[in-house]
């Protein structure tokens, strides 16, 4: 099951929760989880940080190439990337472990500044994007 997740069959990997006891670690009051990571038939175990971290570099290479294509349509000039700024919307009982591996996954990703901002927070500056007045 994909958990309602259609495109999961074409994922070239699967994640799954690992099914030894010592998969689940108390770290600094938070729980750490390690996922099971399948691809190409081979097994590789990643902490919650680090699978974070994978997801935030490919949305910073995502990013990189999206706004490095759009400053060189009229020019042939070389342009450097600016420095990248992410802000990640947080449930407001997110313990302070479990942020704080949110900033650790930023930080490897190479993201310049990370910001945790409650849920309701984000929801109100993207209804402010999308009705201004």
């Amino acid at each position: 099951d994909g958990g309602g997740d259609l495109l999961k069959r074409f994922y070239p990997f699967t994640i799954s929760s690992s099914s030894s006891s010592s998969s689940s670690e108390e770290e600094d009051g938070g729980t750490t989880m390690i996922g099971n990571v399948i691809q190409h038939g081979e097994s590789q175990s990643f902490s919650n940080s680090a699978l974070l971290g994978m997801l935030f570099g490919k949305v910073k290479e995502s990013v990189s190439t999206t706004w490095l294509r759009q400053q060189t349509i009229n020019t042939t000039a070389t342009v450097i990337m600016p420095p990248l700024s992410m802000a990640v919307a947080c449930p407001p009982d997110m313990s302070a472990a479990a942020q704080q591996q949110v900033v650790d996954a930023a930080y490897a990703a190479g993201i310049d500044t990370v910001q945790l901002v409650d849920r309701s927070v984000a929801y109100q500056t993207s209804y402010i994007r999308k009705f201004p007045e």
